[in-house]
């Protein structure tokens, strides 16, 4: 029982077993200043809204990191709810940040996982999903300033690994929204140096390898600025519709679709094999695409742009 936890100010229940019929009980700690529930993957929207009706009226931080049935929505209504609340972490610490591509981009990332991109279209968003992979994290991105129906919305993501406090090696497919399954083992020849990236042709299964720098956010300013969040709100608010197709999308997309992503996979450890001489280049397919995979609307795939 928590009744008695009158004067507690930080619960942690990481990697825990916590489901959302508990979030009541913890919501009531009359103190509680700072929740974790990052790793709790029985915790979803239900247990959030029921954490909000308690009105933790202390409570300023909560981390729901790789909780993969905690979307947006909990970012909204914590905010509504909790007048102290300055954090709603739901990616890790080192994912914050403004990352500079390869290409002249900035790519800029909150502790909610809203973002925003130096570019002039399928630049605005929050980051659906993140699954920590052991020794990497995949992602989904979520766009709202997209204009009409997308059948890749949500299914565009990609394997990130921190290098070192600025580096991040990420792994991207310029065919299929998906990235590969596992973080390839890249040999020396191929790994890109910071500010740059290769590009991996069709007997990778055309992926692109690349190096970014990224910047941390000032301090106290982990949360999007008011006309971002403003932004991502109304559409989370007033185009319910898309959101809820969007987000189921993306998790299926991280959970479930999983077939050309195999295939993937094993054309690119084919060509670390060839660059090891380990494999004649003759046993390496050389076509490969989304084009030949369903996607969740049935229609046929195109090839997309570098979206990190």
């Amino acid at each position: 029982t928590l009744r008695h936890l009158t004067a507690l100010q930080v619960l942690s229940l990481r990697d825990s077993s916590v489901r959302d019929g508990m979030m009541s009980a913890i919501g009531g700690l009359p103190q509680l200043r700072t929740l974790d529930c990052a790793s709790c993957v029985h915790i979803g929207e239900r247990g959030v809204q029921l954490l909000c009706a308690a009105a933790p009226t202390r409570l300023r931080a909560v981390d729901f990191s790789f909780c993969p049935h905690v979307g947006y929505g909990c970012v909204v209504a914590l905010r509504r709810a909790c007048p102290a609340i300055e954090l709603v972490r739901r990616q890790p610490a080192w994912m914050d940040g403004a990352v500079s591509t390869p290409w002249g981009e900035t790519h800029t990332y909150y502790a909610d996982g809203a973002f925003e991109f130096t570019r002039s279209e399928e630049a605005v968003g929050w980051v659906a999903q993140t699954c920590d992979r052991g020794s990497h994290v995949e992602d989904r991105l979520l766009y709202v300033d997209i204009t009409q129906s997308w059948a890749h919305n949500g299914r565009i993501g990609v394997l990130l690994k921190r290098m070192d406090d600025r580096r991040l090696l990420v792994v991207q497919s310029t065919f299929m929204p998906e990235p590969p399954l596992r973080f390839p083992e890249l040999p020396a020849e191929l790994m890109p140096a910071e500010g740059a990236c290769n590009r991996l042709g069709a007997r990778a299964g055309n992926l692109l390898v690349s190096c970014m720098r990224t910047e941390p956010l000032p301090e106290g300013q982990l949360m999007p600025p008011p006309r971002l969040a403003a932004r991502l709100e109304r559409f989370w608010e007033q185009q319910a519709q898309e959101r809820i197709t969007y987000e189921r999308r993306a998790f299926d997309s991280m959970y479930k679709y999983i077939g050309g992503r195999e295939r993937l996979t094993t054309t690119l450890e084919q060509l670390v094999a060839i660059v090891n001489q380990e494999a004649p280049l003759a046993t390496v397919p050389v076509e490969f695409g989304i084009s030949n995979i369903e996607s969740d609307s049935g229609e046929e795939g195109t090839e997309l742009s570098d979206d990190s």
